[in-house]
C-alpha cells in the first residue's frame, strides 16, 4: 500500500514537471481536471496510508502494553509461588499442632547454624507427666488439648527473646538457651531453678484447666538440663539433648506423680 502511494505520488510529481505541450484550450483544462482528480486520489490514498499506518502503531502500543502487563503478570504470579514456597518452608518448620517450632526446624538449626567451636549453648529436654493415662482414660483428644495447654505455658516461661523452644516428640519439649559469654554451670542452675518454679505454677494452672473441662486428671512436667560440651558430646549439640533426655528421665522417676486422677 506505501509503495503504490509513494508511485503514483512520485508519477503525479513529474507529470507536474513535465513541459505542457497542448495549445487547445478545452485539452488544457481536462489535462488539469485529470490531474485534479489524480491529486485528489493520491490525497486519499495518502490519508488512508496515515491512518493505517497510525492504527498500526496504536495496535502496536496496545501489543506492548499487553505484553508489558504479562510480563507483570508473570513476575507477581512468579513472586507469589515464591511466597508460598517460603510460607510452605516455614510451615514445615512449625508443629501444626502446638504452633512451636519441630524437629525438621531443630535438624536444620543444627545443620545451619551451629557452630561447635563457637557456640555454648544449654538445652533442657521436658517431658509431660501422666499424658499416657490421660489419653487412655480420656482420649487422644483431650490429650492434645493438653499437649496444647503445655506448650502454650511454656511459650509464656520463655525469659528471653533469643530462647528456642522446639516440640521434639509426642510428650517432649526441648527448651534451647545461646549462653553467649555466660559461665555454662551457673545457666544450668538458673534454668534448673526457672523450670522448678515454673513446674508448682503449671502443676496449679494444669489441674485447674482439667476442672475446667470436665476432667479430674492431675498433669505436671519432668525436665533434664545439660550444657554443650565440646570434648563430651564430640562437637554433635545431638548429644547434649540425649545427656539432658536422661537426666529427664532421672528426674521423673525420682518426682513422678503418683496419682494421674483426683479423687
Amino acid at each position: 500500500m506505501a509503495e503504490r502511494v509513494f508511485k503514483d505520488i512520485v508519477g503525479f510529481s513529474n507529470e507536474l514537471k513535465s513541459p505542457e505541450s497542448f495549445n487547445d484550450a478545452d485539452t488544457r483544462v481536462e489535462v488539469a481536471e485529470k490531474r485534479a482528480l489524480r491529486a485528489e486520489r493520491v490525497a486519499q490514498l495518502a490519508i488512508s496510508l496515515f491512518f493505517q499506518e497510525k492504527i498500526r502503531t496504536q495496535e502496536a502500543e496496545i501489543r506492548t502494553k499487553e505484553a508489558e502487563e504479562r510480563s507483570r503478570e508473570a513476575e507477581e504470579r512468579a513472586e507469589k509461588a515464591e511466597n508460598h514456597a517460603l510460607e510452605a518452608e516455614e510451615l514445615s518448620t512449625i508443629d501444626a499442632l502446638t504452633g512451636c517450632n519441630n524437629v525438621r526446624f531443630l535438624d536444620r538449626l543444627i545443620s545451619e547454624n551451629f557452630n561447635p567451636k563457637r557456640t555454648k549453648m544449654v538445652v533442657a529436654v521436658l517431658d509431660i507427666d501422666n499424658l499416657k493415662a490421660v489419653n487412655d482414660k480420656y482420649g487422644h483428644s483431650t490429650g492434645n488439648e493438653l499437649i496444647k495447654f503445655t506448650a502454650d505455658m511454656l511459650k509464656k516461661s520463655v525469659f528471653r527473646k533469643s530462647d528456642i523452644l522446639v516440640r521434639i516428640g509426642g510428650d517432649e519439649f526441648l527448651f534451647i538457651y545461646n549462653t553467649h559469654d555466660c559461665d555454662q554451670t551457673a545457666f544450668v542452675e538458673i534454668v534448673e531453678e526457672r523450670l522448678q518454679e515454673f513446674r508448682s505454677e503449671y502443676e496449679r494452672n494444669v489441674n485447674a484447666y482439667a476442672r475446667e473441662n470436665g476432667s479430674n486428671y492431675k498433669a505436671g512436667f519432668s525436665y533434664g538440663v545439660a550444657y554443650f560440651d565440646r570434648k563430651l558430646d564430640e562437637d554433635d549439640l545431638n548429644k547434649t539433648i540425649v545427656r539432658a533426655d536422661y537426666l529427664m528421665y532421672e528426674y521423673k522417676q525420682a518426682n513422678k506423680l503418683v496419682e494421674p486422677f483426683e479423687d
